[in-house]
């Protein structure tokens, strides 16, 4: 068996190094939330964002959020604002301005922490179950159900486990009460 890496997993531990590379400092007072304009019916549409009833409402929040943020980005580097890497005098950046948007990118990128965190954590329930479920196969329809059905379904195969543990112990040394020998079994 080889080892290998879940995707989930991977994710979650760049995201994690990239945010104890851009942060600037521990004791960073709390900012207010980051305002992005909300994307219109069309651009929504263009970027194929809908809500999946699959989903929690923080996963589906964090899928908003990063189509906003993609959307805002893209939107900046079209007008001009990034990408040529020179700026005059006159748009230099204070040092307050600078570290709003450091701590803008340390929010940003915590918030992708926790949403990789969560793909992980549900990625690790679905293996385990598959692995406890006839032919590593889920019952169709429980991945529709959602994370506490997942979770539900497991707990119910550990609960079931551990009352059938006493049946799954190997047999004790003791002598069994008819032990059966070569000369009672002979009839010559």
């Amino acid at each position: 068996m080889s080892f290998a890496w879940s995707l989930p997993f991977v994710a979650e531990k760049i995201t994690e190094m990239l945010f104890h590379l851009i942060k600037a400092e521990e004791d960073a007072p709390d900012d207010p939330e980051i305002d992005l304009p909300e994307l219109s019916e069309t651009e929504k549409r263009k970027l194929s964002w809908t809500r999946r009833d699959s989903l929690s409402d923080a996963q589906n929040a964090s899928i908003h959020l990063a189509a906003r943020l993609h959307h805002h980005m893209m939107t900046e580097a079209a007008e001009g604002r990034e990408g040529d890497g020179t700026k005059n005098e006159a748009e230099e950046e204070t040092p307050e301005e600078r570290a709003d948007r450091l701590r803008k990118k340390i929010k940003t990128v915590s918030r992708m922490m926790l949403m990789f965190k969560t793909l992980r954590e549900e990625n690790e329930t679905i293996i385990s179950l598959k692995g406890v479920c006839p032919g590593h196969r889920l019952a169709p329809g429980l991945l529709l159900s959602g994370r506490d059905a997942l979770k539900n379904e497991l707990e119910k195969f550990t609960e079931a486990r551990s009352m059938d543990l006493e049946n799954e112990r190997m047999p004790s040394d003791e002598k069994e009460t008819n032990p059966v020998t070569r000369s009672e079994g002979s009839t010559s």
